[in-house]
């Protein structure tokens, strides 16, 4: 009897899963659809058969797990700026897929401007959608959306949006942030990083909606909107404390995963 909730099947191109004790089987097709057992999935019926030793069981492993970080940028903080850079290896070294998402042409002076704002996470969101149109989602077992700035508004539009339960690395989130947050409960993980001193967003309201929002934020007292202070030597001792938070962060998805 298979009893193991981990345990994966390979059969004929496919992942069948064992997800509990009562032995309810999922299978992911080839053709980028999931189906239960028997039903038809792009007009084929897959018929899984995961009884004793006519089933070949594979340990759930890093070799079967394939996980995805996605990287939504701010305006002018790109990947190459230190809290992406150093938070894509991070990701990469945990074993996952990278994917930049390079939008571009917002709208000037946007800060303050409430329509201006609007207009920007529109063009924002409208790129992102273009640009992980090719992105297969559900063929990955771990998401994570890593994001700055306006990136984190545009994220989590993004996830809402699409039904993606991924988790969530935000620095310098906006307030706009968490207009998508309409259901806490469908989100991942979700961790926040934020500067006192940061005119893109007022700590006491940011503190406030993290906390109704039951996300952990991290201040950096006198930190800006790139969480620095102009103290070199501190800013680097700055960035070294939210580089370990946020290694501990996908350290808990691995340990997640093994469970």
């Amino acid at each position: 009897m298979i009893r193991s909730s981990s345990s994966y099947y390979r059969r004929q191109g496919f992942f069948l899963k064992i997800e509990d004790e009562d032995y309810t089987i999922h299978v992911k097709s080839n053709l980028g659809e999931r189906c239960d057992t028997g039903l038809s999935c792009g007009g084929l019926a897959h018929h899984a058969i995961a009884i004793g030793s006519e089933a070949q069981a594979y340990q759930e492993d890093k070799k079967y797990m394939k996980k995805l970080a996605v990287i939504f940028p701010g305006i002018g903080y790109h990947t190459d700026k230190p809290l992406l850079y150093y938070s894509r290896m991070i990701a990469r070294r945990a074993g996952y897929e990278i994917v930049e998402v390079p939008y571009k042409n917002f709208p000037p002076k946007i800060r303050g401007d409430i329509e201006k704002m609007k207009q920007a996470l529109e063009v924002g969101l409208n790129q992102a959608e273009a640009m992980l149109d090719h992105i297969r989602f559900f063929e990955y077992n771990h998401i994570v959306f890593i994001s700055k700035s306006i990136g984190t508004a545009i994220a989590s539009a993004y996830a809402v949006r699409h039904g993606l339960r991924a988790d969530h690395l935000w620095y310098t989130p906006l307030a706009e942030t968490f207009q998508a947050l309409d259901d806490r409960q469908s989100q991942g993980h979700i961790i926040a990083f934020h500067g006192s001193a940061d005119p893109w967003a007022d700590t006491a309201g940011l503190e406030k909606l993290c906390r109704n929002a039951g996300i952990p934020l991290y201040l950096t007292e006198g930190g800006n909107h790139s969480l620095e202070t102009g103290d070199a030597i501190m800013d680097l001792k700055t960035l070294m404390k939210v580089m370990i938070q946020t290694e501990e962060f996908f350290s808990q998805n691995r340990r997640d995963d093994s469970d």
